[in-house]
Order: C-alpha cells, then sequence, then structure tokens
C-alpha cells in the first residue's frame, strides 16, 4: 500500500519540489557519465593513432636500411649446385666449370704470371685476364657508357668527372682499381647494366665509402695468343712445342691459351690443365 502526503495543511506539494530536485542534481550526473564516455572514446582512438605511428616509424627505418636496396637472389642452371649471395655483390652472369673432381697429382705454376695492365691502352689490349665488354654500367646511381676502344684512364676520367664526389685512379703498382666517395656508403652495380666493367675490375660492393679491386687486373687472357696473351715473363712463342709427360704438344701462332689448354687435355699426356 503506498502512502503519498503532500502539502498537509499549508496545500504545498513538496513531493514534487523534492523530485525536481533530485532531477537536477542526476542531469549533472548524467553529464559527467557523457563526458566519461567521450574522453575513453578519445582516449582509444589517441592509443590506436599512437601504434599506427609506431608501426610507421618502423617501417620508414626498414627502408632506410642498406640492405633493402643490396640484397641479390642467385638462381643456378644446375641442380646440383647452390649459391648465395652477400648484400652488395655486383650483378651479372657467373660460370664455373667442372672437369674433374680429383687428381691423384698436381703441378701448380707461379701464382703471379700475369702482366700488369697498361692503363693507356684500350679496354681491348690493356692486358685484362678478364675483357671488360662495351655498354653500360652504374656506379653510385649514375650510368657510365664505356666502348672496348676506350683507354683505361678514358673510363677511369669518366667516372671522375660523371659521378657526383666520386674519385677514380688506378695504382700501377698494386694494379688496382679504387673507386673513393667522399661521405656515405659508395653502391656499384645495377641490374639493368650491360657491360662486365665492374665484374672485370673485381670491384665489388663492401658497405663503405672505399672500394678498391679484390685483386690485381692484369692476368693472362685465355682468349688471346701464347705472344699477346700478357704474360709477366716476355718473349713467349707465338708457336712452338713442349713436352709433358713424354708427349709432344705444339701449338700455332693463331692458337689461343684456351685452345693449348684443350690440346694438352685430349693428348695421351693423361692429365688435366686449367687457368
Amino acid at each position: 500500500m503506498e502512502l503519498n502526503v503532500a502539502g498537509l495543511a499549508s496545500g504545498f506539494d513538496w513531493k514534487t519540489m523534492v523530485d525536481q530536485l533530485a532531477d537536477i542534481e542526476r542531469g549533472q550526473q548524467r553529464r559527467l557519465e557523457v563526458d566519461q564516455g567521450t574522453y575513453n572514446l578519445k582516449k582509444s582512438l589517441l592509443t590506436g593513432m599512437g601504434d599506427e605511428l609506431v608501426a610507421l616509424e618502423n617501417k620508414a627505418e626498414a627502408l632506410a636500411d642498406t640492405e633493402l636496396y643490396d640484397s641479390r637472389t642467385v638462381n643456378s642452371s644446375n641442380t646440383h649446385l647452390t649459391a648465395s649471395a652477400t648484400a652488395g655483390t655486383a650483378s651479372g652472369d657467373y660460370q664455373f666449370d667442372i672437369f674433374q673432381m680429383a687428381t691423384a697429382a698436381k703441378q701448380i705454376g707461379t701464382s703471379d704470371i700475369g702482366n700488369t695492365i697498361t692503363p693507356g691502352n684500350s679496354l681491348s689490349t690493356a692486358g685484362f685476364s678478364t675483357t671488360a665488354s662495351a655498354g653500360t654500367f652504374t656506379v653510385d646511381g649514375t650510368l657510365i657508357t664505356i666502348a672496348t676502344t676506350d683507354t683505361v684512364n678514358d673510363v677511369i676520367s669518366r667516372i671522375t668527372s660523371n659521378v657526383a664526389n666520386v674519385t677514380a685512379s688506378y695504382d700501377s703498382g698494386t694494379d688496382k682499381i679504387t673507386l673513393d666517395k667522399t661521405s656515405g656508403t659508395l653502391v656499384l652495380g645495377s641490374a639493368t647494366d650491360t657491360s662486365n666493367f665492374l665484374q672485370a675490375m673485381h670491384l665489388t660492393n663492401n658497405g663503405t665509402d672505399d672500394i678498391s679491386s679484390t685483386h690485381k687486373l692484369g692476368g693472362i687472357n685465355l682468349g688471346h695468343t701464347a705472344d699477346t696473351a700478357s704474360f709477366k715473363t716476355s718473349g713467349t712463342a707465338a708457336s712452338g712445342s713442349f713436352t709433358i709427360n713424354g708427349v709432344a704438344i705444339s701449338y700455332a701462332a693463331t692458337d689461343k691459351i684456351a685452345d693449348i689448354l684443350s690440346k694438352i687435355n685430349s693428348s695421351s699426356a693423361g692429365i688435366f690443365a686449367s687457368y
């Protein structure tokens, strides 16, 4: 049973007034609850935005990593061989010929039978162990175009003149080419290069601002004849004969070093010769 007393003898409806005052107080509470919900939503949005900014920062740092652009993949045409390449390896095709797994005995010549290069000569006659082909190659993002008639000095000057902050030089004492950048990492090569110049010069990325040939440039060119193959010992006969295991091997003036090696391997001397 509900008991409701309002006004009593005065006739004043005090219950309605109390309800209205209580509702006014609850209105402030409701506004605070709405504000609390709004602030919680803002907090959630700001937290999500912070997470996104952290993810963006991590991706930006990954883009700044030089290995992202220097990474290389290797494909082998032989299913029995696997290969890998470190970051910055000069792009190109590499061929390995495996003729014999083991021999009972071997005779090794001196470690350096090739002469140093002649930088004033053309790329085709300078005496490289690997002849540089005509085409283009890339130094620190700049494309360099060469022809086989260019001298080594021409190419060195072209690199220095066209590549910003990079100086190229040749040291006849070490028989090596050096590329030096004033600051920052020097990057060689591009997937679009058409010349093997960087490979022929033994120039490989090393993650620094200074890159030199990994070994001397001069050497025996298997595509040249005996008298033009750039042997360090002068006076090699253009044609003649020699004996191995009692078997005479003759070669003509038109025979290239590769031809002479082939004659040795196909003879009855029973050995395998390589360079």
